[in-house]
């Protein structure tokens, strides 16, 4: 027996701030409850989103404002999935390595990737292919800003000292850590309604390549 939604949020979304945050949590748990009543793991429940992912990824590459749209719902889509998939974990107790690193790479290789398509579909769009190479720049430079601020590169003793610091600068209830934090989460393609959902439901992927870049 399943328990309520309820007490499957005390369960499944963790004690991290961000974790009830993050309101696709909310929407998610619905969805982890459905996947509760079946035999699938959390493995496997993270191989569909990101089967879904990568579908919505290549759709960029067509460059029209219909594929457009159709990739960000399915990213939508992918992104409840993707919430719920840890929630399964937790719940279950059954978080592997496998699926931690699983999970990483996922995001690791479909956010550049989105660029690289992003900017194959601009120039395919506008027969300029001055947007390729802006989004082979922006993966690029994706994947050096996450090689740096990657939790698998940096050490517990750096972690802990950030930690230390961002609680230092709180004062009269407002953190700047969080902060920016937050208006970063905006930008992350795995949040749903992200600065990427906006940008491309308005029609205008160019400015929203440059906003990455």
């Amino acid at each position: 027996m399943v328990e309520s939604i309820r007490e499957l949020k005390k369960t499944c979304m963790g004690t991290r701030p961000e974790a009830k945050v993050k309101w696709q949590n909310h929407i998610a748990i619905y969805l982890t409850k459905l996947f509760l009543y079946t035999k699938l793991t959390a493995n496997q429940i993270c191989l569909i989103w990101m089967a879904i992912a990568l579908a919505a990824i290549l759709l960029l590459i067509k460059g029209t404002y219909s594929y457009y749209v159709l990739s960000m719902l399915l990213i939508q889509i992918a992104a409840i999935i993707d919430t719920s998939d840890g929630q399964v974990a937790r719940y279950k107790n059954n978080k592997t390595v496998l699926g931690y690193y699983i999970d990483l790479l996922a995001h690791s290789f479909f956010v550049p990737l989105t660029f690289i398509c992003l900017g194959i579909g601009i120039s395919n769009a506008s027969q300029n292919n001055f947007y390729l190479f802006l989004g082979i720049v922006t993966s690029i430079l994706f994947l050096a800003r996450d090689s740096i601020n990657n939790p698998v590169v940096n050490n517990a003793k750096a972690h802990h000292k950030s930690l230390k610091v961002q609680k230092e600068r709180e004062f009269q209830g407002f953190n700047l850590a969080k902060l920016r934090r937050l208006s970063g989460e905006w930008l992350e393609l795995s949040l749903m309604l992200s600065v990427m959902f906006f940008g491309l439901i308005l029609n205008l992927p160019k400015q929203t390549l440059w906003v990455y870049f």
